[in-house]
């Protein structure tokens, strides 16, 4: 979930390189999460705290950001499972760490992901193009209809940050040998694992709990 986080943040005056402090903090009601490896890094820029996929820096950006503004960019990208109202809902930076009430499926991911391969520009998914009968009469023809989710240079911004993933960050393993971009995703014990990846013109999650 991330990734939208740092979408919001390319959008509201953030830059790969700016800085933010990975220093531990009660963000309220003695919340105060910590990063996988257990450590604080001091300062490290956007581009470090996405790739080694820091928790700290996470929660701080969404706070700078706004959480209604990553939930929109979520949305926008295609997420649809997100509770913005409500007595429980994930207008809180909980929701930055992927903390969310209904959580998000792998084909929802795959095509928000999708929107950074495609320079901004969103397309939902679909499984059927067209059913023709045994006579190449034409039935049924899906008519895809796209539109902009993020503009394109924050969309270049963060796949520029997603390929470091894949050469000096978490998602290390999953390098194929050619162009492309992704990121790793852990529950709390490792209970769920994520990976969702793309190259300029496939779009894959996985998901394995």
């Amino acid at each position: 979930f991330k990734p939208f986080v740092y979408a919001a943040a390319m959008a509201n005056g953030f830059t790969p390189a700016s800085v933010i402090e990975d220093k531990e903090e009660d963000f309220g009601g003695g919340w105060k999460p910590r990063n996988s490896d257990w450590q604080e890094h001091g300062k490290v820029s956007l581009r470090t705290a996405l790739v080694k996929s820091l928790n700290i820096p996470t929660v701080k950006i969404a706070r700078a950001v706004g959480v209604e503004k990553v939930i929109q960019t979520a949305e926008n990208m295609g997420i649809s499972t997100l509770v913005d109202n409500g007595k429980y809902n994930d207008t809180n930076l909980a929701m930055s760490l992927g903390g969310l009430t209904k959580g998000v499926n792998p084909l929802e991911m795959a095509g928000a992901y999708a929107v950074f391969a495609n320079n901004g520009v969103y397309v939902k998914p679909y499984s059927i193009s067209k059913i023709v009968d045994r006579s190449g009469k034409v039935l049924y023809e899906h008519k895809k209809v796209a539109r902009e989710a993020i503009r394109a240079k924050d969309a270049y911004l963060v796949t520029n940050m997603l390929q470091d993933v894949l050469v000096w960050g978490t998602g290390g393993g999953a390098g194929i040998g050619r162009p492309a971009a992704g990121k790793t995703g852990t529950t709390d014990s490792s209970i769920d694992a994520w990976f969702v990846g793309y190259t300029p013109n496939l779009s894959t999650a996985v998901w394995c709990g």
